[in-house]
This record gives structure tokens, sequence and C-alpha cells, in this order.
């Protein structure tokens, strides 16, 4: 594959070692995300159904970003879903019927999961031989829109 980005081909290797973990987990996110709006049955359904899909359309699109990113270092995207279970690291989402504040719990500590893996990715492309600006701000876009959903989530919370 023909790399775009005029940086050595080491530092896309390790850029795109980052990124992958990180895709994994966003593409598990948004499985957790839909799993929650399909199986929620609560008295605050409409209001928490409806905010579900404008969380899963952010986490969907976050995901794109990665794996575009992951194109323009020069690398394919490995997303199968059998990966998933294989290399899972946020916990497993019930896949049973859910109140809301189960489904909310839920998807915050996915949530929790899922910034802490990103937060691992901006720490290690801000320095040292992986240190490059680009893909960090990627991240900290991602990152920073992923804290404002968990505070969201928690806020719709009643415990």
């Amino acid at each position: 594959m023909l790399r775009t980005i005029p940086i050595e081909k080491e530092l896309t290797d390790a850029l795109v070692s980052i990124l992958d973990p990180i895709l994994l987990d966003q593409l598990e996110l948004y499985n957790h995300v839909k799993t929650a709006h399909w199986n929620l049955r609560d008295a605050n359904f409409l209001v928490v159904h409806r905010f579900l899909d404008e969380v899963a359309a952010v986490v969907n699109e976050s995901g794109d970003i990665i794996a575009e990113r992951i194109r323009q270092l020069g690398a394919s995207v490995d997303a199968p879903s059998k990966r998933f279970s294989v290399e899972e690291r946020l916990k497993p989402f019930p896949s049973a019927e859910l109140d809301a504040e189960a489904a909310l719990t839920g998807l915050c500590e996915s949530f929790s999961g899922s910034i802490k893996g990103i937060r691992m990715g901006i720490e290690r492309t801000t320095e040292g031989v992986t240190e490059e600006p680009v893909t960090n701000d990627i991240l900290v876009a991602i990152a920073t829109e992923y804290e404002k959903l968990l505070w969201m989530l928690n806020s719709h919370r009643t415990k």
C-alpha cells in the first residue's frame, strides 16, 4: 500500500499498533450502545432510546475516523468481529432486557474502559519514538467527545 503521509515507516507501523486496539474498542463500544438501545425497557424509554441513537452515531463516527487514520498511515484495517471476542478490552455488555439505570450504568463502564485505552494512546503519541501530533490530535478530539458523553450518560442515571 502506498503511504500518503510523509513520515517514516517505523513510525507509521508503531502508530497503527497503537490505533488498532483503540479501533477494536470503538467497534465493541458501538455494539454496547446499540445493544442497550435495542434492549431498553423502562418508563424513560423514549428519552434514553433516542439519546442512545445519538451516542451510537458519535461512536460510529469515531471508529470511522480511527480506521481512516490507519489507512492514511498505509495499513489495512483488520477488524473482523471475531477479534472482539479474542481481544476484548471492554467488559461484556448484558444482552438481556435492561431498564434505563442498568443500561446507563453498563454504558458508563464501557465508555470508561474505552476512554482509558484512548488516553493510553494519547500518552504514547506525545512522547518518545511514537510522538506524532496529528494522530495525537485525533485521539484527543475523540477523548474529549467521549468524556462529554460519559458525563451525559452518567447524568441520566438516578443512582
